[in-house]
């Protein structure tokens, strides 16, 4: 189980969560980074933790490592985002109330927001290493260790285009790169030979995909080709 807390050390722990569950590509970001990729694998489980917390405080969030889906939060059956994602505003300490609160609500209704919540800070946060970066600044700004420019709440409206598009800029950047790439981003690491792990090739994205520039610079891990 992976542990991660609303705390300063979230940007490591979301690194290190974000490492174990994807492999390494061949795409090379525009500055220098490489992207990652979901594989099929066995189910994993991070368990979140508010940002004053003790031990037994953490809820758990099951995710598949194919597509960083979350099919469970807190022991409750999860689902898809809801319509109104977009417009959520909340600062550390209503993400610590959602932490606290999620496992004991029993109303399918009373929970799903909170619990959405929960999923859209983990997962995106997993996906791009831009919004693990917003979290990480309202997280210092609510608990007092954020500089003053820092926004002290979460708003997922400027977020929006990126977590809900991540499927079409996934295959924009496989678009972008050679059939040989592409061939070898199909198989996981287990089956490339070493020369072939450390082929790379810079994603430049084509005309018709240049809208998702700004995404691209956003993103950190990618769906497998075709996927």
């Amino acid at each position: 189980m992976h542990k991660l807390h609303l705390n300063q050390l979230w940007l490591a722990e979301i690194a290190a969560i974000r490492d174990s569950v994807t492999e390494e590509s061949g795409l090379i970001r525009a500055d220098g980074v490489r992207y990652r990729i979901c594989r099929p694998g066995p189910a994993f489980t991070v368990e979140l933790f508010p940002s004053f917390s003790r031990a037994d405080e953490g809820i758990e969030l099951v995710f598949d490592p194919q597509d960083l889906y979350c099919h469970r939060v807190g022991g409750h059956a999860s689902g898809r985002y809801p319509s109104t994602l977009d417009m959520v505003t909340r600062n550390v300490h209503g993400i610590d109330a959602a932490i606290r609160g999620v496992p004991g609500m029993n109303d399918v209704r009373e929970r799903f927001e909170p619990q959405m919540l929960l999923v859209f800070c983990v997962a995106e946060s997993l996906r791009f290493d831009r919004i693990a970066v917003v979290m990480d600044q309202i997280i210092r700004a609510g608990t007092g260790r954020g500089e003053q420019h820092h926004s002290p709440a979460l708003e997922t409206g400027p977020l929006y285009a990126l977590f809900k598009n991540w499927g079409s800029v996934s295959a924009a950047m496989w678009r972008a790169v050679s059939a040989q790439v592409r061939a070898l981003g199909a198989l996981p690491h287990a089956r490339l030979t070493r020369e072939q792990r450390e082929h790379t090739e810079a994603v430049a994205l084509l005309p018709a995909d240049t809208r998702w520039r700004d995404a691209a610079m956003a993103v950190s891990v990618i769906k497998p080709p075709g996927a």
